[in-house]
């Protein structure tokens, strides 16, 4: 699965008066080449969490992406004692209501 992360185009933004629209038609044309090369899932430019828009550049998505990425190897060894918990959980109380 592959994501593309954008943050700060700004478009259809002026600095200092100078319009950006040639630069920002370029971008998001050499974007749409690379979603269709890449065969990308999707393009992240920032997320909604409790109705609240965060930028990509926000400090919690920053946070969030940090632990996420560092805490990723972990997740398979935590899902995976989640479930087999259950499991024993759901062997033990299956073992106590047959006695």
């Amino acid at each position: 699965m592959k994501i593309l992360h954008l943050s700060d185009l700004h478009i259809g933004k002026r600095v200092h008066e100078f319009s950006m629209m040639e630069d920002q038609r370029y971008i998001l044309q050499k974007i749409i080449e690379i979603v269709d090369r890449e065969q990308l899932l999707a393009v992240a430019c920032g997320f909604i969490r409790d109705g609240k828009y965060y930028a990509l550049d926000h400090g919690a998505y920053r946070l969030y992406v940090s632990l996420w990425v560092g805490l990723f190897p972990l997740r398979r060894s935590y899902i995976a004692t989640r479930r087999w918990l259950g499991k024993l959980r759901r062997c033990i109380l299956r073992t106590l209501r047959r006695k």
